[in-house]
């Protein structure tokens, strides 16, 4: 209130976490109508690199980052999953959506270390086959959404049967508790879930210790806000996640508006690490597309401007 009464709001002005206050809050519809007027000058066009995300209500949202923000994207995911025993030089089972060609139902890629399956064809045939493919290939994490995971894991269950792995990684959803419970009956370990958005001003993640989202400071500066815009400081109390990112200097999101919601923790972590506690993520419920064939498919991984070309 102090900068903006001044009428003198300058870059050298933002000298605290109190005056980054002083900005106002930036939304999805706001970018969205003025997206171009949001990206620096200083970098040359080649130098970006245009995003699309779904978002939690499907609608397209174009924005820029600069290309290096993925690599410090995945530095950030593998120092949360080494928290539960995951090093980079491991393969990964992922079910989330990915798109893959020629109609195929998985496919290996070294590059990444990932074996990537189709969650578009979750009939029960296929099902079983990933069930083999895990098994005999020796993998043992599962990057899943955890509506594609809870499927398998349903369907292992209904068959009596178990795989055991290290730990399922969920993200990209609200993780539900018979999801949590079905996926450790089912893959006999810890489903570690994590809260991250694509234009990346907020990563949250489990810790090996409890269920509770450790939001990560490195990363960015994240305010939970009532619809007031007051910051929320009751324990259980649901406030909106607003985020400053650290690495997108291209199109920067200050306090930005992520339409997400989390309802506040305040009781410290055994692990020992001080960083702000979630108790849980709210506001991101997901439904489940029936096919002619009654094959179930994850609504998330449907989005077209998430996961195909237009």
């Amino acid at each position: 209130q102090r900068l903006r009464a001044s009428g003198t709001l300058h870059p050298d002005s933002i000298r605290s976490l109190a005056d980054l206050k002083s900005l106002p809050l930036m939304s999805k519809a706001e970018i969205r109508a003025n997206v171009k007027d949001f990206v620096s000058n200083a970098f040359p066009s080649g130098a970006l690199h245009e995003a699309t995300t779904g978002g939690s209500s499907g609608e397209p949202f174009h924005f820029y980052s600069i290309k290096d923000t993925r690599r410090v994207e995945w530095a950030f995911v593998h120092h949360l999953w080494s928290r539960v025993g995951f090093s980079p030089s491991d393969w990964r089972v992922v079910l989330r959506g990915t798109h893959i060609a020629h109609g195929l139902r998985w496919q290996a890629v070294p590059k990444t270390r990932e074996f990537v399956l189709s969650s578009h064809h979750m009939d029960e045939a296929t099902m079983r086959q990933y069930h083999d493919l895990i098994r005999s290939h020796g993998f043992k994490f599962l990057y899943c959404y955890p509506s594609a995971g809870y499927l398998f894991a349903a369907f292992l269950l209904r068959e009596g049967l178990r795989l055991p792995l290290k730990a399922v990684l969920a993200t990209s959803e609200q993780l539900h508790a018979f999801q949590r419970k079905a996926m450790e009956e089912a893959f006999q370990c810890r489903v570690f879930s994590f809260y991250g958005q694509s234009e990346r001003v907020c990563i949250a993640g489990e810790c090996e210790c409890s269920e509770s989202y450790h939001v990560q400071p490195q990363y960015g500066i994240t305010e939970l806000l009532d619809s007031d815009g007051n910051e929320v400081s009751a324990p259980g109390q649901i406030g909106e996640i607003v985020a400053t990112g650290f690495f997108n200097d291209a199109m920067p999101f200050i306090r930005y508006r992520t339409g997400d919601h989390a309802l506040l923790s305040t009781s410290p972590c055994r692990c020992g690490r001080h960083y702000m506690l979630l108790e849980r993520i709210v506001g991101r419920s997901y439904e489940y597309v029936v096919t002619r064939q009654q094959t179930l498919v994850s609504l998330t991984a449907l989005i077209p401007a998430r996961h195909f070309s237009a």
